[in-house]
């Protein structure tokens, strides 16, 4: 068995889409990750059950239960667009959201320093 590594790019791909930053709809993210437990991303345990666990990557962070594969990859992946042929949704196919990028753009500072402070990890400057 394969031990997530902290701090290392994964690709990682969810139950469910998501709505990025930028506007646009994904099921996969890009960056650095790091594991947290639901009290260092909170800052508190909550009194009902959730999920007890979350990955952080780069600007997002992702529920553990939501996490659908999670593989090493430490170049960001280059995938082209394809689309379904279902006429009535059109979703696109293969993008992946790079949430590294978006964290490190100089209007997202504050963000980049939330992140910093529940994943103790400085994210360089572009």
């Amino acid at each position: 068995m394969t031990e997530i590594k902290q701090g290392e790019n994964y690709l990682v791909t969810t139950d469910g889409w998501f709505v990025a930053p930028d506007g646009e709809q994904y099921r996969a993210t890009w960056g650095k990750c790091y594991i947290k437990t639901t009290e260092q991303v909170f800052g508190f345990i909550p009194q009902r059950p959730s999920t007890n666990w979350f990955l952080c990557v780069g600007d997002m962070i992702i529920a553990g239960c939501q996490i659908h594969y999670l593989i090493f990859c430490p170049n960001e992946p280059n995938l082209k667009e394809c689309y379904y042929t279902d006429f009535e949704t059109k979703n696109k196919v293969g993008k992946i959201y790079i949430s590294e990028a978006y964290c490190n753009d100089s209007q997202n500072i504050k963000k980049r320093e939330m992140m910093q402070k529940i994943t103790g990890y400085r994210q360089p400057n572009l």
